[in-house]
């Protein structure tokens, strides 16, 4: 005589009567098989969408630091979406645009910008940018400006600037 297969044995997707009431698919079972096929397909492609989005807003935000810590103005402003914009105005001071309209213009001599280590907002995706200009014993000699940023994939965003 066989004995009895235990309850963890059983397979997951089959008859509403065979499945274990543990299994994790159980509620596939009452799909027909096309739509099971489509919904087992369908999870991988969106978890790999939501893996290649957020590398991307990664790497957008890598360039993006990149550019304004080395002065390349034009590249960082071209990652910029409406209205967030920057411009090097006559005299090398940088006018930055935020997404509400407000323009706010940091002296040259403040410039560059560095990544700062904090968030903009606590629970916030976004990061922040000071620019502190030259000091003397850790005093500076400008008030800092803080470039709070948001970035959607590839794309950056001015959310304000802080002084």
């Amino acid at each position: 005589m066989r004995p009895k297969a235990s309850p963890r044995s059983r397979p997951c997707i089959g008859t509403p009567s065979t499945i274990d009431s543990r299994c994790p698919l159980e509620g596939l079972a009452r799909y027909p098989d096309e739509v099971r096929k489509l919904i087992l397909l369908a999870v991988p492609i969106a978890v790999i969408a939501l893996f290649v989005g957020s590398r991307s807003s990664s790497q957008a935000r890598s360039a993006f630091f990149g550019h304004m810590f080395a002065q390349r103005y034009d590249e960082a402003s071209a990652m910029l979406t409406a209205p967030s914009a920057l411009e090097v105005a006559p005299d090398g001071s940088l006018v930055l645009t935020d997404r509400a309209g407000n323009t706010t213009s940091v002296p040259a001599a403040q410039l560059p910008f560095k990544v700062s280590e904090r968030p903009a907002e606590p629970r916030s995706s976004g990061r922040t940018m000071m620019a502190i200009g030259p000091s003397v014993a850790g005093i500076s000699d400008f008030p800092m400006e803080t470039l709070n940023l948001s970035f959607d994939g590839g794309e950056a965003h001015i959310e304000g600037v802080d002084r």
